[in-house]
């Protein structure tokens, strides 16, 4: 009958899931579903007040109210348009250099508002000068000092993924200006064999010395700072032509009588040139880069989405411009960047060369374990027993041991019958629970939940072979390699829903023994024949 408010008292009824490693309660959709003001103007808690490692340590204080003291801004808001749905955010850190993200939401106009209307005393952004049409929040300064409250969340696509929410301008307090006020590269993406201006500003100024440790650079680990006689010290910094690829931070030290302060300055090294897969996959986000290889997947992720790879990794090619149409086997130089997207690293390409004409590699022979080590590879694992499934909207997955590790074969919509590709729904059906199958694909991986879980991802049918069950020592449930009775507890946890049976820790190959032909299951059966057998009543 009314809108929520704070301070009302609710009884929630609804859907309890994960998104984006923040755990939600929908009651928005689907039965039984509903939200019931039991009673109102009830004290709404104190903040607790947390460290910013134990904010970002563990799920212990998400979605409860926290007080973060004396945290200092490191970067300020990028300023937002009107009309769009991002966030004001920046980051804070505390003495001990652990970080978290502040995330200001707001309505599309520039206040920060809480529906269902305006707080008594909202967070106000204003249009920058220099840019009109963006907005953004002037009171926050690099190297000022706060005390922020506010729910704690989490978005894993962010770094840091945790995240406290101001709720108006109670909850964002100006503590001091810190002893560094700003601290900058110009610019921060830097080519070998280029310069980079370091710029770290102070209060006071002048009168502190200012240090970086420039070893990484081949440098002077105390690398004094020249004040420039105007507002800040500066140092233009030589990137040697031999200087790995990648992030690198800088550290940088202020010190005034006795008053000591430490920041870092981040950069990210590239080069112009062609370069191999395994040095783009290790930029820093937003990096440009170029590399060339062979095409050997269209069918494994998105529309106008391919895998590429030279003899030093694989990276999957993503855009949402024009298709580059690419086939299996062409040879393309790509220029794009480097962005890391829901746990999978991808270049996100703008240029493709005319293509060539080559081979597809042939591909790799490794375990479910050695996934992550070839990360963006045509690879093929044998013996993948399936364990279960999860929805993915019109892809299919599925859970998978080798009795190495666990991960998940993942099947494109593209790969379909349906969308042009040659897999059927008789195909689909016969990747029962309990069948094993040897299966090619690039592999890859993908944030579930807060896990990142390693994929691999056939292209077609003849990708996907009937394979036999991977070898172990039956009974061997916790994968001690011997059979005790140990292993019965644990079958009788799994057969009660306590563990699950895909629990790294769980061998399901090995314990499914009754019946003797797999099922996929751990059943009390399972734990009784287990038993039965270390009591040398029957063979296992």
């Amino acid at each position: 009958t009314r809108a929520v408010v704070v301070g009302d008292e609710l009884i929630v009824t609804g859907r309890i899931y994960e998104y984006r490693g923040e755990m939600e309660l929908d009651a928005s959709t689907g039965a039984p579903a509903s939200i019931v003001i039991n009673s109102s103007d009830k004290p709404v808690p104190a903040p607790t007040v947390v460290t910013v490692a134990q904010a970002t340590g563990s799920d212990t204080y998400e979605g409860r109210l926290i007080t973060l003291n004396n945290v200092t801004a490191v970067t300020k808001p990028a300023g937002v348009t009107s009309t769009s749905n991002t966030p004001h955010s920046f980051i804070v850190q505390d003495s001990a250099g652990n970080q978290i993200q502040v995330s200001i939401y707001r309505n599309a106009t520039t206040r920060y508002l809480t529906p269902p209307g305006p707080v008594a005393n909202p967070i106000t952004a204003s249009e920058d000068p220099e840019n009109p049409g963006l907005y953004i929040l002037p009171d926050i300064v690099i190297g000022n000092i706060y005390n922020i409250s506010g729910p704690l969340g989490e978005f894993n696509t962010n770094t840091p993924p945790k995240q406290i929410k101001p709720r108006d301008a109670n909850d964002l307090a100006f503590v001091g200006v810190g002893l560094i006020t700003g601290a900058t590269a110009n610019p921060t993406n830097v080519e070998r064999g280029g310069y980079t201006t370091l710029t770290v500003k102070t209060n006071p100024i002048p009168g502190p010395v200012v240090t970086a440790n420039l070893s990484a650079f081949g440098g002077s680990a105390n690398q004094g700072l020249p004040y420039n006689g105007v507002d800040a010290y500066v140092y233009d910094l030589y990137i040697p032509a031999n200087q790995p690829l990648g992030p690198t931070a800088i550290p940088i030290k202020v010190t005034y009588g006795s008053d000591q302060a430490t920041t870092t300055i981040n950069v990210s090294i590239y080069s112009s040139g062609i370069i191999t897969i395994a040095e783009a996959r290790s930029l820093a986000d937003n990096t440009q880069a170029t590399v060339s290889g062979v095409i050997t997947s269209k069918r494994s992720g998105a529309v106008k989405c391919y895998y590429l790879q030279d003899d030093t990794a694989g990276i999957y090619l993503y855009t949402n411009g024009a298709d580059a149409a690419l086939v299996e086997g062409d040879t393309v130089t790509v220029t794009g960047v480097k962005k890391t997207y829901n746990g999978q690293v991808e270049l996100d390409y703008t240029n493709v060369s005319a293509p060539g004409t080559g081979n597809v590699p042939a591909p790799v022979a490794i375990t479910a374990a050695q996934w992550s080590a070839n990360a963006g590879k045509l690879a093929t694992t044998t013996s993948l027993l399936i364990t279960g499934t999860r929805s993915a909207g019109s892809n299919y997955v599925f859970l998978v041991t080798d009795g190495t590790a666990t991960g998940e074969i993942f099947i494109s919509s593209l790969a379909l019958v349906a969308n042009g590709g040659d897999i059927t729904p008789e195909n689909i059906a016969s990747m029962a629970i309990g069948s094993a199958w040897d299966v090619t694909g690039p592999v890859d991986s993908i944030l579930s939940g807060t896990t990142l879980v390693w994929q691999i991802k056939p292209r077609r049918w003849s990708d996907i072979v009937a394979g036999t069950p991977p070898a172990g020592v039956k009974g061997d449930v916790d994968k001690s390699t011997t059979v005790t009775n140990a292993d019965v507890i644990l079958a009788l946890r799994v057969a009660a829903g306590m563990v699950s049976a895909s629990d790294p820790s769980v061998s399901l190959n090995n314990g499914d023994v009754a019946p003797a032909t797999l099922d996929g299951r751990l059943t009390i059966l399972d734990a009784a024949r287990i038993l039965r057998s270390l009591n040398g009543l029957e063979t296992l």
